[in-house]
């Protein structure tokens, strides 16, 4: 793997969810060097509530451990290519299967739960949706961000390719969505919600089903493993204080 990319900032105390997870499948901590910066990709543009909240868990969550981290937004897409070639320490979240297709390791403890839901105009002539196999044989025309994985793999064993594309942004994906330009946008509660409650999208678009319940790990190069024990700690400390959700109820709140 290529060099890891390491720079210097200050670390900044944060606030924060909710849900345990496995027990870690790393074998030894490690005492960092405290001047050491990690550098963790999010998926949503930084000035977004879901990425405010996210850099605020993290910067709280390796200064307990000694460290330092700068969040940056990289595409999802482009955050795995940057995560074969060492370009980037870590993301600060994806599902637990994606470490089977990663050179990044998972860090064994979930940030928070995911709910993958369908997102659609108003009004909607269908059922609600329940599960993946409840978008087949309608012939919608259905989006997701290009780069998550869980999604993209669900929607093709079930839909045909000319049915599916891809986008780059929550805010795209319900922009082409209002306009007519697709009929099912899929995403998680947690990044398109900000966007969903706005005066922008409100009385245009609404959930019609949730399509899949997981969670979203941390995951770190790994040249890091040996931090694993040490970040779940720390993690389940941040969740048993409330820490996790406080943080949550104030970047969605600004």
């Amino acid at each position: 793997m290529g060099g890891l990319a390491i720079r210097r900032v200050l670390s900044i105390g944060g606030l924060v969810i909710l849900l345990a997870c496995a027990a870690p499948v790393f074998a030894h901590s490690h005492t960092p060097e405290p001047s050491v910066t990690l550098v963790l990709s999010t998926h949503q543009p930084i000035d977004s509530p879901y990425s405010q909240w996210l850099s605020k868990v993290y910067r709280e969550l390796f200064a307990r451990i000694g460290m330092n981290v700068e969040v940056r937004y990289v595409p999802a897409a482009r955050s795995t290519v940057y995560a074969h070639t060492g370009e980037i320490d870590g993301q600060v979240g994806r599902v637990s299967s994606y470490q089977d297709r990663s050179h990044q390791l998972q860090v064994p403890e979930a940030i928070y739960p995911l709910e993958m839901i369908a997102f659609v105009r108003k009004p909607w002539p269908y059922p609600p949706l329940e599960g993946w196999d409840s978008l087949a044989g309608k012939q919608l025309r259905i989006e997701y961000m290009r780069g998550a994985s869980l999604p993209q793999r669900r929607l093709q064993e079930r839909i045909a390719a000319q049915h599916l594309s891809a986008v780059t942004s929550v805010k795209q994906g319900l922009s082409k969505l209002k306009a007519g330009r697709s009929d099912v946008f899929v995403a998680s509660m947690l990044s398109a919600w900000p966007f969903v409650n706005s005066s922008e999208f409100n009385e245009d678009i609404v959930a019609a089903g949730v399509l899949e319940r997981d969670a979203i790990y941390p995951y770190l190069d790994a040249r890091h493993h040996a931090l694993a024990p040490s970040l779940v700690k720390a993690l389940q400390a941040m969740k048993r204080e409330g820490l996790i959700e406080a943080l949550r109820v104030q970047a969605y709140s600004q």
